[in-house]
Formats: C-alpha cells, sequence, structure tokens
C-alpha cells in the first residue's frame, strides 16, 4: 500500500495506529523466513528495530541465519527495549548523535555486550536519511545511499564500516 505523508511524524502515528512495533517484527519474521536467497537487511528507525527484534528471535522464528550476510540499522531508537536481544548475525547500528528519549551512550554501551553487533555513532541527528524529517542531512544522505546500493560493498560488514568512517559523519 503507497502513502504519502507531509512529515515524518505523520508516517509515524499512521504507522503505529495500524501496525505498531511488535507486529512489525513480526511481519519482517515472517519475510525473511520466506526468503529463500541470501539477503543483506536495511532498515530505518522503526524498521530497524523491527529487523533486530525478528533477528534476535531466532528460537521462536525459523529461518536460516546464514542466508543473512549483513544487517544494517540506522538510527533504530525502539532498540533501547530489546537490550538484552541479540541479532546472530552480522549486524552495523548506525546511531545518531542524540535521541530525545533516551541515552545513545548507554544504550551503544549495552549493545557492545553482543558477539556479532558493532555500533557506529554519527554526529548527525534521528531521521538524517529521510527528506520528510526535520532532521535530514542531504549533504549525506546522498553519499550513504551510494554505499547502500553497492551489495558486494554492503554483504562484507567490516568494508561497509570503514568506507562509512571515510565519509565523515
Amino acid at each position: 500500500m503507497h502513502h504519502e505523508f507531509e512529515t515524518e511524524q505523520s508516517a509515524y502515528q499512521m504507522f503505529m495506529a495500524q501496525l505498531g512495533h511488535l507486529q512489525y517484527a513480526q511481519c519482517v519474521a515472517a519475510a525473511i523466513q520466506d526468503c529463500d536467497e541470501e539477503i543483506i537487511l536495511i532498515g530505518f528507525s522503526a524498521g530497524a528495530s523491527a529487523i533486530f527484534k525478528a533477528l534476535s528471535d531466532i528460537k521462536q522464528v525459523n529461518f536460516n541465519l546464514g542466508k543473512i550476510k549483513h544487517f544494517i540499522g540506522f538510527y533504530p531508537s525502539q532498540i533501547r527495549h530489546y537490550l538484552a536481544l541479540s541479532p546472530a548475525c552480522t549486524t552495523s547500528l548506525i546511531f545518531p548523535d542524540a535521541e530525545v528519549h533516551f541515552d545513545v551512550s548507554a544504550v551503544i554501551l549495552a549493545l557492545a555486550e553482543h558477539r556479532e553487533v558493532t555500533c557506529i555513532r554519527t554526529n548527525l541527528n534521528h531521521g538524517f536519511m529521510n527528506s520528510l524529517s526535520e532532521h535530514f542531512a542531504p549533504q549525506m544522505s546522498p553519499a550513504i545511499f551510494a554505499l547502500l546500493g553497492q551489495s558486494k560493498l554492503i554483504s562484507d560488514a567490516s568494508q561497509f564500516r570503514h568506507r562509512l568512517s571515510q565519509l565523515g559523519c
């Protein structure tokens, strides 16, 4: 279903009214389970948090983790509710410099306990990749999207992280 929104906030309000975070994570898990090919998962905000939860609930979900090459999550703010969970695949989480509802440093410190998770803190704000966000970063977003368009690069977590760091975000 296609929707057009004037703001990031109006999109989020509709998402919460029609689906919500837990049901979204269940939908993500079902989509991963139905996929037979190798995949790279990329999520933004609520989507990144849903993927994180879905990949962490593997005992309840039946899918082959070997097919997941890399999960890249941008500003996954709801992840703060799932710090005890750990995705069972290589994960790169890209955080903004600060969040309104939680301490980014504390969340990154808690996630550092998970072997498969690497956190990257940017100097940008939540929504920097979203053109509808008041925090959209038009100087940085195209360069990051260009990286995400290189499937060979993003399938290799260490190379992706290195190239992201070279952007200076």
